[in-house]
Parts: C-alpha cells; structure tokens; sequence
C-alpha cells in the first residue's frame, strides 16, 4: 500500500466527517441554561423540537427537546423543515416567538374578559355604638339589655361598582346603608322636689338609627383552586358617613308654679322626640369568598368593617337645638356580614 494510497484515504475520511458535521450540525438549540445543542432540527411543534444529531460512531440519533426548555434556536435558510404543519425556508428566532407567546399569554390572562362589574350585599349588622349612658336612670336591667340588643344588632345593605383594569385589580365606587331600631317602655326612678319620696314612672321610647356611607372603591381579586373556581375579593374604600339617630316617645315633663300659695310642682306626660346628626369620614373594608353560577354571575360570603368615630353633632330635642362637639368622639364602626351577588359584563 503506497503513502499516496494512505493520504488519499484520509483525505477522504476528513472529507467526509466534515460532511457529516456540516449536514447534522448546521442548525443550533441553545437551552434556558444556555447549552448549545449543534444538530439538524426536522420539525417542530407547540410543544417540542425534533431534531437529528451524529454521535460518536458516525450514526445520526433523532431527538426532541421540550419548547419550555428552549431559550432559541438557529436554522439554516436551506433547512426547509415544517413548523406546526407549516412549511418554511426562513430563520426562525425562538426567542422572539417565545416572548411574543408569553406577551400574548400575560396579557389574556391578566386582561379581563368583562370590564363591569356590579356587586350587591345583603346581611346582618352589628354596631358598635355606645349607649351605656342612659342605663344609669333605668330600674329593669334586663328590659335595657333587650333595648340596647336591638339597637346594636340590625340590617344592612350595599350597592358597588368596579372598571375592571386588570383581573385582578378594579376602580370604582360603593354605597353602603344600615338601619337599626329598638322601641320598649321603661321603669325610670327619679327625686322631684318637694316631694321627699323617689318617684317611678315609665317611659316610651321608639329610636331608629340610620347610617349611609359612600366613597372610592379599589377592588382586589384572585382566583383559588385547583380549578381557579373559587375567587376571593377585598375591597377598601375611604369615604363619607352620614350618621342619623331619631327618637320618638312620651316621657316625664314638669311645671313649677312660683306665683301659687305654696309653690309647687306639676308632673305630666309628654311627647319627647329628638334627633341627632352627624357628618364624617369612614374608612370600609371588606372581604368576600365567591363561586361562580355562571362565567358572568358569582355568588357567596361576604363580610365588611365600617370603622368611623363622630365628633361634631347637630341636636334637636323640641324647640332646643345644640350644634357643637361632643366632649369625647363616638364610636359609630359597624360591621356587616352577608350574602353578596356579582355580575360581570362588557
């Protein structure tokens, strides 16, 4: 065997492994962590990338790699593969259409399908007002306790609508309203002079206390689950608190008759009716859990917390009126808890 012979062999071998490498490593896929995989790619789909690589003895091996594994990819012009069924002859940048599908998938997921969204709630009140002052005069405990039940524990109702921005993020106002009420007869003790002995007579007394709320509502939703069906949304919503406290009932008046032989001093009973009002700022907040009747209507629980304190009152008792400040704020918070309605729309 000549050395001509021998050279001519190799050259030949070179020649072909170059081919080989130029036929099976034209094309590259560079992963997430930044691996470079040289290789013929054939075709690619929504998922995977299937490709053809040489090994070590010279044998082409078909292989795949995930689409989310893959940061991008570079073909060569003259590889005419098929894309989703589709054929091309062009370079494709994966890291563009990557990006482009991510973009495309944020903003439909955090886009939302319905822009509108009303809301009602309806439920139970209780109000943390304080009404202690007037058990000092009160002989019956218990027909206080009663009283002060009813006044503390009402109804309550509320009206909201959010400009969806985001899914989970909305804009909008809410209008809230509450009513509670108490009416009872009482045993009051008192010393009216010159009478040496205490005095017990009863009083009437019917009392309605109405709140009304309003103010600018920021939403906040998420979707929980494994299915995403459950939603759970808070509110918080600074505002306005208009404070309403009327009293009808028949109480005990008196006249002194200081021009009389022996002065002395009439008792009777009498219409006592009152009213106190009040304007101030409050802060809302609320939180409900949802599940979907509908894609446009939820339904579930919900519950919300009115704090709010007064200061400033106007009061009229008959011909007296008094507008000032109370000597202490008063608490006024309410919280409500409910059932709560939501539709969605465009």
């Amino acid at each position: 065997m000549t050395k001509k012979f021998i050279l001519t062999k190799i050259l030949a071998l070179l020649f072909f492994l170059i081919f080989s490498f130029s036929l099976y490593s034209q094309d590259k896929i560079i992963t997430n962590t930044n691996d470079t995989i040289n290789c013929k790619i054939v075709t690619i789909s929504g998922e995977r990338i299937f490709y053809e690589q040489a090994n070590k003895d010279n044998v082409i091996v078909g292989k795949s790699i995930s689409a989310s594994e893959v940061s991008s990819y570079l073909r060569n012009v003259d590889n005419n593969i098929a894309i989703n069924n589709k054929p091309t002859n062009q370079y494709y940048n994966y890291v563009r259409k990557k990006k482009y599908s991510e973009k495309k998938y944020s903003e439909k997921k955090y886009n939302p399908k319905y822009k509108n969204l009303f809301s009602w709630e309806i439920g139970g009140m209780y109000s943390f007002i304080d009404i202690a002052a007037s058990q000092a005069t009160i002989v019956n405990a218990k027909e206080y306790d009663k009283y002060k039940k009813h006044i503390t524990n009402g109804y309550a109702a509320s009206f909201s609508y959010h400009r969806l921005i985001k899914t989970f993020f909305g804009l909008g106002f809410e209008y809230y309203f509450s009513f509670s009420g108490s009416k009872n007869r009482f045993i009051f003790q008192t010393n009216t002079f010159p009478m040496p002995s205490n005095i017990y007579y009863t009083v009437t007394q019917n009392e309605r206390i109405y709140t009304h709320f309003g103010g600018l509502s920021f939403l906040f939703q998420q979707k929980i689950g494994a299915k995403e069906k459950l939603k759970i949304t808070e509110t918080f919503t600074p505002g306005f608190v208009f404070f309403r406290d009327e009293t009808r009932g028949i109480d005990l008046g008196n006249h002194y008759y200081y021009n009389s032989p022996i002065d002395s001093e009439q008792l009777y009973y009498d219409y006592d009716n009152s009213r106190l009002k009040s304007t101030t700022w409050g802060i809302d907040l609320g939180l409900s859990l949802e599940y979907p009747i509908t894609e446009k209507f939820y339904i579930g629980l919900s519950g919300k917390f009115l704090w709010s304190k007064i200061k400033s009152i106007y009061f009229q008792q008959g011909n007296i009126t008094n507008n000032g400040n109370l000597q202490s704020s008063a608490n006024v918070s309410q919280l409500h808890y409910g059932i709560i309605l939501k539709y969605n729309f465009n």
